[in-house]
């Protein structure tokens, strides 16, 4: 696999991964253009963090990778069902065999990988965009 990891927290990972590693953070136009250029993007939750009730169940990820017309792996949650349409819109996995399962599944069916791509991309753009999330917050402040 071409693996690239980019993000701030993997300083501690296995040495296995560190080669993989792009060593920081992209943002803007670059963060764009890193998850459309990916042909499988992992949506990664981080675990519970002191002082917190729980780890997260989606994050803003969940979003920009679909928002961006791109393909989606996320990690299984409680709460990304009621977001996304999960082996149509995005898929999930469990576990590291189930990831490598999917991954592996994916890769080889590229029609069905674009498929649920431009299907999340779109569930994103009639459902999840700023304007629909700031429609949302007013109807609540009302």
């Amino acid at each position: 696999l071409k693996l690239k990891i980019w993000g701030s927290r993997w300083d501690a990972c296995t040495p296995i991964l560190k080669k993989y590693l792009m060593h920081g953070v992209v943002t803007g136009d670059l963060y764009s253009t890193a998850i459309q250029s990916s042909t499988i993007n992992i949506a990664l939750l981080s675990e519970k963090v002191k002082g917190a009730t729980a780890g997260d169940k989606i994050t803003s990820r969940t979003f920009h990778i679909p928002a961006n017309n791109a393909f989606m792996l996320h990690q299984a949650s409680t709460e990304i069902s009621s977001y996304f349409d999960i082996g149509e819109e995005v898929d999930c996995f469990g576990d590291k065999d189930d990831l490598v399962k999917k991954v592996s599944y994916y890769l080889e069916n590229s029609k069905l990988r674009e498929k649920v791509k431009t299907a999340g991309y779109n569930r994103c753009i009639e459902h999840h965009s700023i304007l629909h999330r700031a429609q949302m917050i007013m109807q609540h402040l009302k």
